[in-house]
Parts: structure tokens; sequence; C-alpha cells
């Protein structure tokens, strides 16, 4: 079946009975899922930067989902068949920790700032790959985005320096770093997923 026009372009979480999100797939993936069994029409599904609105694949006419049944989907790649189990990715919420405490000492401490949160965001790219699918994937990725967007930020600040916009500039960049790391990190202590992992603030 063709994709109606611009359809393929649409990426897909999708939410197994565990409670576990999974994806993005695009919607020929999808279809390909459900013509091998791996999925059936009443499977949660969101589309990708829509929110979170959780629906029916049914709800979604277009992409024709109706066959199969959904029993355990274990990472991003593909689903398993129905008699497969299920292998969902474990991840311990205590690296995620880890990494905004280290960025958060590294905005405290005049002392080796950058050590600290180079030290974090590796953290964060070893652990990112066994956070996905879940809510810990998303955090991972913004402390990624924070510390290269921190790093620009301040290489810029520095060497506008000696035109005397470099010091206002770093102090933004420190507030900016600062919020980022504590809105990160309460909803990482309320088990939330980062609603907008990509996005500046």
């Amino acid at each position: 079946m063709d994709d109606p026009a611009g359809s393929d372009q649409r990426q897909w979480r999708l939410k197994h009975a565990n409670g576990g999100t999974y994806g993005p797939y695009s919607t020929s993936e999808l279809r390909a899922f459900a013509r091998e069994g791996r999925i059936r029409g009443d499977s949660l599904l969101a589309q990708e930067g829509a929110g979170d609105t959780w629906r029916p694949a049914t709800s979604w006419p277009d992409l024709g989902l109706n066959g199969g049944s959904l029993t355990g989907v274990p990472d991003r790649a593909v689903p398993p068949f129905p008699d497969e189990p299920a292998r969902r990715p474990v991840s311990d919420p205590a690296f995620a920790h880890a990494v905004y405490g280290l960025y958060a000492l590294g905005g405290i401490l005049p002392i080796l700032p950058l050590v600290a949160a180079i030290v974090g965001v590796m953290i964060a790219y070893v652990r990112k790959d066994t956070a996905i699918g879940m809510e810990l994937e998303s955090h991972y990725d913004w402390q990624i985005r924070t510390f290269w967007w921190g790093l620009v930020f301040f290489l810029l600040s520095f060497i506008t320096t000696p035109v005397l916009i470099g010091i206002p500039a770093m102090a933004v960049t420190w507030i900016w770093f600062t919020y980022r790391v504590i809105k990160g990190w309460v909803r990482l202590m309320k088990r939330e997923p980062i609603d907008d992992p990509t996005g500046l603030i």
C-alpha cells in the first residue's frame, strides 16, 4: 500500500501494555510491523512532535494497522513477534542523577568546572543506549545537548570578552545552564521525561 502524500515523513511512538514507550518509527515501519503480525490495531500510538496524545492505532485510519498482536518491544529497532519474550532495555536513574550532579558541581565551583561537565556528558553518552524507549532517554539527550550548547555559548562569550559583550554573555550562559540542570533534575526526581529534549529551554 502506498503512503498518502507526506505520511512517510511522520514519526510515531508506540506504547506497550507494560507502560514502556518505543520508537520513533516511520509510517512505513509501522505498516510493515502490522503485516508481520508484530503490532495490532488497538496498540497505542502518538505522533512525534504532537504532544503526548496517545490514541489506538485504529484512530489513524490511513496507517492501516489491523493485524497481529503486541506482547513486547525490546528497543527502537524491531518489535518482536507475539510469541517472543519482551526484552525491555534496563537503565538505572542513578546515572542520570550523577550527570545532573556533576553539571551542578561544575556550575557552582570555580575550580575545574569543565572537567566535571566532561565526566557528566561521558556518562550520558555511555548510558543513553541502555535507556532507549524509556523516559531516561530524553534526560540523556537533554544532558548531552546541555553540555555541547553550553560549551559553544561559553566559547563565544570568551571570544567576545575584549569587546565587553563576553562578560554579560557568560552570565546569561551560566543562568541558562543552571536552569537546564534544575529543570532536568526536578523532572527526573518526579520520574518524568523531558517533553522536548532538543529544545533550548
